[in-house]
């Protein structure tokens, strides 16, 4: 593809596995929400899981866009413009709290970079069939297409990645605010069942959630319930937050760093905070928590959200339930300013001016 570089295909291939590995984790925790009742108010039911059918949902988008990006045919209606297909996604639906709020940014962000990055293929398929019939003053200008909405998703992957961290922060909490934080898994999951309300609250969003596939339902299944480490509702909530993190490092990469609408305050950082955090990660992954945590908690000292949920994390990991819990309220507080975002700026964001002018033949 002439807007996709070699050197972009690493990043994309990283994502691309950790969506797949993504839906899995939240379609099981969705089927573990599910199986146990989430006995509490209706409105709390239905918030959770639909946030859970709303991540799956969104996420399979992205994974779509990003293999279509990996692999495309040429298309003979070159003399046609692209422009992003959006997908429809009423904000609101799942209630006015943080977690509600930061959903629907996550879904709109996600939704975004997808239908650009499906467009940058579509552009891409032009420019082929283009050449292939000798049309060079369109192959030129679908290339010039594909490279700047290619970009585009990019930006708005950069978004996805912000606004998810910030929604796993908010679900985490939401878990553990509902008690269910030693609460047993279930032997058995069944995935694609709601609660009524949850449902409504789905419906409410216009959101077509697809069925998840036999694969992805074996490894939901492998993921939550039969996987070491894993005995409470608690302990799957973090992990499905740290599967969630994973994912929107990957989408960062792709990013390069780059997001769609001028940062705020409250998500800028620092180069040294960042520098922390990549450390703190590189130690953890290698099994040393005592350097991680040191230099998590240096980052913290810079106000990062995401180095006080993985200190959370850590405590919770460690079996320090009252730390964790300290973190996670210190990471919420943190993230509340995120989902102030006016999410009718993120809707109103155009696209006309980034595109290129068609081609004096198609000019009028």
């Amino acid at each position: 593809m002439g807007a996709l570089r070699d050197e972009d295909k690493p990043a994309l291939l990283d994502e691309q596995q950790e969506l797949k590995d993504a839906q899995a984790t939240w379609g099981g925790t969705t089927g573990v929400l599910a199986a146990i009742g989430f006995a509490i108010t209706p409105v709390l039911t239905a918030v959770p899981l639909a946030v859970g059918a709303v991540s799956v949902a969104v996420l399979r988008r992205k994974q779509n866009a990003v293999e279509r990006l990996l692999a495309d045919p040429p298309r003979f209606d070159y003399e046609t413009s692209t422009r992003a297909r959006r997908r429809r996604y009423e904000t609101g639906a799942l209630g006015e709290g943080q977690l509600a709020a930061a959903t629907d940014q996550a879904a709109i962000s996600t939704l975004r970079a997808a239908a650009y990055f499906e467009a940058s293929v579509r552009a891409d398929e032009r420019s082929q069939g283009a050449r292939i019939t000798g049309r060079d003053e369109f192959v030129t200008w679908h290339l010039e297409e594909a490279r700047r909405l290619f970009v585009m998703g990019k930006r708005w992957s950069g978004e996805m990645a912000a606004t998810f961290n910030a929604m796993t922060v908010f679900f985490t909490a939401a878990v553990l605010d509902a008690g269910l934080d030693e609460a047993p898994l279930p032997d058995h999951i069944r995935l694609g069942e709601l609660p009524a309300p949850a449902q409504e609250a789905l419906r409410g969003t216009g959101l077509v959630v697809p069925e998840l596939d036999p694969t992805v339902v074996r490894e939901a299944e492998a993921h939550v319930v039969r996987r070491p480490g894993l005995s409470t509702v608690g302990d799957l909530a973090f992990d499905s937050a740290m599967k969630t993190r994973a994912l929107t490092r990957a989408a960062d990469k792709v990013a390069a760093g780059a997001r769609a609408l001028p940062a705020r305050p409250s998500v800028r950082q620092l180069p040294a905070t960042a520098n922390d955090e990549r450390r703190a990660l590189q130690s953890r992954e290698q099994g040393d928590l005592e350097t991680a945590r040191q230099y998590f908690l240096r980052a913290v000292e810079g106000g990062s959200a995401d180095a006080m949920f993985e200190l959370g994390a850590l405590a919770h990991e460690m079996g320090d339930r009252e730390k964790a819990r300290e973190w996670l309220d210190r990471a919420a507080t943190q993230s509340a300013s995120m989902v102030k975002i006016d999410l009718k700026e993120i809707e109103a964001w155009s696209d006309s001016a980034q595109l290129p002018p068609p081609p004096k033949q198609l000019e009028d």
